[in-house]
Order: structure tokens, then C-alpha cells, then sequence
């Protein structure tokens, strides 16, 4: 379960319990949160990605495709991309 999820879920328990039942529960102050993973950024090269672009089976043998930006240039299946 995501940090953030718990986090939220603690913070529902105890609106209900404190503000809406009138239940002071002294032990739930105790709980700590959550704390999310920090994840570093993958940061490729120049020189790097152009590699990968010119890699002929792609990374993991997953051919590119061409980036789309925004739903109205999806392609559908009357406009195919390749």
C-alpha cells in the first residue's frame, strides 16, 4: 500500500473517531505516519538517448514509437502510427 494511502486512511480513522464518534483514542497519536520511498531521477544523456533511439529492437526488444502529446493527437484506428 502507497504511503500516501495509509496516511490518508490514518487521518480518516481518526476524523471519524475524534469528530464525528466524540472517541479521544490517546495510543493513535502514537502512530507514525507513513513515509513515502524516495526515488532518485533517471536522467539520460544526449548521447545516451540517442542510442536507445537507434538501438534496431529497442530497450527490452520493445520497439519506439513516436511520443504523442495531448489526447487530441492520439492516433485511433482509422491513423495509424507506423
Amino acid at each position: 500500500m502507497a504511503a500516501a494511502t495509509r496516511n490518508q486512511a490514518k487521518s480518516a480513522l481518526l476524523f471519524l473517531y475524534k469528530d464525528v464518534l466524540g472517541v479521544e483514542l490517546p495510543w493513535f497519536d502514537e502512530i507514525v505516519s507513513a513515509k513515502g520511498r524516495q526515488r532518485l531521477p533517471m536522467v539520460l544523456t544526449p548521447s545516451e538517448v540517442e542510442a536507445l533511439l537507434h538501438e534496431p529492437s529497442g530497450v527490452l526488444g520493445v520497439e519506439p514509437q513516436p511520443a504523442c502529446i495531448g489526447p487530441a493527437v492520439r492516433p485511433t484506428a482509422s491513423h495509424s502510427m507506423g
